[in-house]
């Protein structure tokens, strides 16, 4: 089974829906080894700083048109939402910038052709920006997360200080506008066909739509 994810790392749906989407492969009753998940990335605001500027409630103001009063609780829901998933959702202090270095070290992890080290850095940089509300922009932050998942140092300041893997991070964000897709966006591929999943739908959809895919009754 292939499935492509669609995600952001500064997106909480997007880690929510990771997670449910890995819970529900094993509640479908599908051996996680049998499936191949291929990320893929679309940037929140691709003219965001490098810099931090804007405190997280501040940005969904803008972004959702809300007042601090409404972004604070959609906010907290969207954390206790992350709870029930076994997540730590600091979202209220969170601190926003770009995210681009972050896509291509993911897309330098992929070349690699190691998922355990793709798993592990996608996992880490939702838990520093979320979690620990670290800066996805910062060079330090960035060589931690990805030495930690696996990645060979020389390899990571390569990346970092060329504009090595900007092209695929731009091609994934072309495609994500020609489809018209936001984050999560689930493509799920297995022996009955193709079976979409938009946004971080209750783990039953995962559940339904990888059965589906799979022809398990």
């Amino acid at each position: 089974m292939k499935i492509t994810f669609w995600l952001d790392f500064v997106c909480p749906h997007s880690y929510i829906g990771k997670a449910r989407l890995e819970d529900a492969i094993q509640r479908a009753g599908i051996d996680r080894n049998d499936v191949e998940i291929e990320y893929k990335t679309l940037e929140y605001d691709k003219n965001a700083p490098k810099e931090y500027v804007d405190d997280a409630v501040k940005i969904v103001c803008k972004r959702y048109y809300y007042g601090p009063t409404g972004a604070k609780m959609a906010m907290k829901r969207i954390s206790d939402w992350g709870k029930f998933e076994g997540l730590e959702l600091n979202y209220l202090t969170a601190r926003y910038t770009n995210s681009l270095d972050a896509n291509r070290l993911l897309k330098l992890a992929q070349s690699k052709g190691d998922s355990n080290v793709t798993e592990k850095l996608v996992d880490g940089f939702f838990k520093a920006f979320f979690t620990d509300n670290l800066e996805l922009s910062d060079r330090n932050v960035l060589i931690d997360v990805a030495e930690k998942a696996g990645l060979n140092k020389a390899d990571i300041e390569k990346v970092l200080d060329s504009n090595e893997f900007e092209a695929e991070v731009r091609a994934d964000e072309a495609e994500a506008e020609s489809k018209e897709i936001g984050t999560p966006y689930t493509i799920i591929n297995g022996e009955k066909g193709e079976f979409i999943v938009n946004g971080a739908q209750d783990g039953v959809m995962f559940v339904k739509a990888l059965k589906d895919a799979a022809g398990i009754n």
